[in-house]
């Protein structure tokens, strides 16, 4: 049986993975901070499953709390990063929250490598694996809505990116996959105006582990937004300042 950790699990795409993997007859380890949730959703997976809670922006907390709970499920074939942090305001003139800025850096990047380093070290010891990243399509350029996610999911390409190379110079067997979504329904981004092609977190799920099976480099979820992904990467700066 194939084991699967999901950081982020209590909710959106990584509760919906969960039962993913679970219905695919994957053995599944949760880890989120809310310990109520994970075991509500443990419940609900044919197999049950492994559980720890963490705050992954406690950085060393966390990666022995992974340790852990990789230990209970009997190992790991995939690890899926899923939790992150946003902090959406839509008025370009409103001060800077300098502590919800904080605490996107704790989660999506310092915590993002906390838990991808332990992955990779994992995978790196037993010669194979599979680390899935939840980047976004924020991350291909600077947002004034909320800039510290739109920096951070760069960042979390660009280290998976990081991550992919090394295995490749040293030979392992590791696959990396960056998944990028565009609009999914999610409670994070709940009530953000001026969404489109918003899909639901099952829908996402699904296409994620379906690029995850086929070990692609990079995923856009849905599909559609390679089209915006293409876009975005050559629209000047002075059109992307009137979006």
């Amino acid at each position: 049986m194939k084991r699967a950790v999901i950081i982020g699990a209590s909710s959106g795409m990584g509760l919906e993975l969960a039962h993913v993997l679970g219905r695919a007859g994957w053995a599944v380890g949760l880890a989120a901070r809310r310990a109520t949730e994970l075991q509500a959703l443990a419940r609900n997976l044919p197999a049950g499953a492994a559980l720890r809670t963490m705050d992954i922006a406690d950085t060393a907390t966390a990666a022995e709390a992974l340790k852990e709970l990789i230990s209970d499920l009997g190992g790991m074939d995939l690890m899926i990063i899923s939790a992150g942090a946003d902090h959406f305001n839509p008025d370009p003139r409103a001060t800077l929250d300098r502590a919800a800025t904080q605490r996107i850096i704790d989660i999506n990047v310092s915590g993002f490598c906390a838990m991808a380093d332990t992955a990779y070290e994992h995978f790196a010891h037993q010669g194979r694996g599979h680390i899935a990243g939840i980047s976004s399509i924020a991350g291909l350029r600077g947002s004034a809505e909320h800039p510290a996610y739109s920096a951070s999911k760069a960042f979390v390409s660009n280290y998976l990116e990081g991550l992919r190379l090394k295995a490749d110079k040293s030979g392992l067997a590791i696959t990396v996959t960056d998944i990028r979504p565009g609009n999914v329904e999610t409670p994070m981004s709940a009530g953000q105006p001026g969404r489109f092609w918003v899909a639901p977190a099952r829908q996402a799920a699904e296409q994620i582990f379906g690029a995850i099976q086929k070990k692609k480099h990079i995923a856009y979820i849905t599909r559609r937004w390679v089209l915006i992904a293409r876009l975005l990467r050559v629209l000047p700066l002075s059109l992307l300042k009137k979006l």
